[in-house]
């Protein structure tokens, strides 16, 4: 009788994990969802804002994301493909549009704001 009441609690705690515990793949179980980009599975290592509306956030792999409406979006700025490493830091000057970026022992140059 031990093992029948066994197995039912086993089962509805089954039924009750696949009935209400379902969590989007892009959703955690504590409400944060994975927004842009997808899928990016790496870490963010600097981020800066260059406006109200720029900003732009450095990644491992060479990853560099941009937003142009406040945060709302990203979308992957371009960056050489022999860049691989992660880029642990950017600096942009008054302008804006001039900056370097960190990428182990070598300096990346921008002039479109960190588009390219």
């Amino acid at each position: 009788m031990k093992t029948l009441s066994f197995i039912r609690c086993v089962l509805f705690l089954l039924l009750f994990n696949s009935l209400f515990a379902q969590v989007s793949p892009f959703q955690t179980a504590d409400g944060w969802v994975w927004k842009n980009p997808l899928p990016f599975g790496g870490n963010f290592n600097y981020s800066t804002v260059l406006s109200d509306d720029v900003s732009l956030i450095t990644g491992d792999y060479g990853v560099v994301i941009r937003s142009e409406n406040g945060e709302d979006s990203w979308s992957q700025c371009s960056v050489p493909d022999d860049v691989t490493s992660p880029i642990s830091k950017m600096q942009f000057f008054d302008d804006k549009s001039s900056g370097y970026a960190v990428v182990g022992e070598r300096l990346l140059r921008t002039s479109n704001g960190g588009v390219t």
